[in-house]
């Protein structure tokens, strides 16, 4: 793509289009059939660092140059069971597992009254934001020092809150009172956006994305547009199953017999609370239920739980 395309593209991609950006999930209204959902992460050593330099993208003009999309998966165990599907909350609608959560938290009346276990069991259930779940954008590989074949090539990349986090915090600088508050930037836009250094370490076990930056501002190195991949069918309602299959499931792993409407978990699950302890996101370690009564559980960082132990060994649930 030439610096002339850069320009003209550029005009789509102002900075208030991505602060409206968050939490758009009702382009999953949309019906696709493209199924590739492969991703981009940098190649870690056997410490579990790793390292490369990105460039967050617009998206394609046919998706009105959507930023990205958000997609939730819920990833647990219990009796021995696994429950592993994609939360419909991505797409606005209401999802058993989190009815459950919010409906558990009701009993106690406030979180902060919700006892410690059963606060995990709540985490652990909760809405997941990573790998196969977070969300999803198109990026540029600038630098990748452990496969340098990657460079100049375009790739889906998913993120979690705390790469999310990094980029809503270029958007809406924090004036600190130490000094002259940094002048906003929309880390996507073309021409005066800026790269992102991603950096992987290892700490406590878990992937630590906390030293990543992003550059000074700069123009996005030419790319291949033909390269990006359309967002829309990451969130196609297809790949959502309805509230009442999910009841189903939910009730089958947990040992109970479901209510199949929706509303109605308060019957989907009795509190069996599993003691062991969340494993909670190193950039949101709190878990803290969302305004819509949903509770987000791990983000990306953990390896949440050796991602679902291998979806559950390859589906053999």
């Amino acid at each position: 793509m030439s610096l002339e395309s850069l320009r003209e593209r550029n005009k789509s991609g102002k900075l208030d289009k991505l602060l409206k950006a968050a939490g758009r999930t009702s382009l999953g209204k949309k019906n696709t059939n493209n199924e590739q959902d492969v991703t981009y992460y940098p190649e870690r050593d056997k410490k579990g660092n790793g390292s490369a330099i990105i460039r967050f993208l617009p998206g394609l003009e046919s998706e009105d140059y959507s930023y990205y999309v958000e997609r939730f998966q819920h990833g647990f165990q219990a009796n021995n069971k696994w429950f592993i599907e994609f939360c419909p909350t991505t797409l606005g609608l209401e999802c058993p597992v989190c009815d459950d959560n919010f409906d558990t938290i009701g009993e106690y009346g406030e979180w902060d009254d919700v006892p410690e276990d059963v606060q995990a069991v709540i985490r652990k259930r909760g809405r997941n934001a990573g790998f196969s779940a977070g969300n999803y954008c198109n990026i540029l590989v600038i630098k990748d020092p452990a496969n340098p074949e990657n460079e100049g090539k375009v790739h889906l990349f998913s993120f979690g809150k705390g790469i999310s986090d990094l980029i809503f915090g270029m958007a809406q600088p924090i004036d600190d009172g130490l000094g002259d508050v940094p002048e906003p930037i929309d880390v996507f836009d073309l021409l005066e956006g800026a790269n992102f250094k991603f950096v992987i370490r290892k700490k406590d076990k878990r992937a630590d994305y906390s030293q990543s930056s992003f550059e000074a501002p700069s123009p996005c190195p030419e790319f291949d547009v033909d390269e990006q991949q359309a967002l829309l069918p990451l969130v196609d309602e297809k790949k959502f199953k309805s509230y009442e299959d999910l009841a189903d499931r939910f009730a089958k792993v947990l040992n109970k017999t479901a209510k199949r409407t929706a509303k109605s978990a308060e019957d989907v699950v009795d509190q069996g609370v599993d003691k062991s302890e969340s494993d909670g996101d190193m950039d949101t370690p709190d878990g803290l239920p969302d305004s819509d009564g949903t509770v987000d559980g791990t983000d990306e960082g953990n390896d949440n739980m050796d991602y679902f132990k291998g979806i559950a060994d390859e589906i053999k649930i």
